[in-house]
């Protein structure tokens, strides 16, 4: 996601992509590793994103998932 453009983003920030994100991360038998590198990612996204007009599904995303009390790693800067 770095180092791609916006037609990227939109189809990686649609609700169906994010929502198989989501169940994997709370899928008990994911590795631990795994379900923290999509925290990660979703927190990355959500923070990069949070100003993005036409991407507003990543600042969402985590915007709800923290307010559900998801555990993220330490803030990134």
């Amino acid at each position: 996601m770095d180092k791609c453009g916006l037609p990227f983003h939109k189809q990686v920030g649609t609700p169906t992509f994010m929502q198989q994100l989501i169940a994997m991360m709370n899928n008990k038998e994911m590795p631990k590793e795994i379900q923290m590198r999509i925290a990660y990612l979703i927190q990355k996204w959500g923070l990069r994103f949070d100003k993005a007009a036409n991407l507003p599904i990543f600042g969402q995303v985590y915007d709800a998932l923290r307010n559900k009390g998801v555990e993220f790693p330490p803030q990134i800067q």
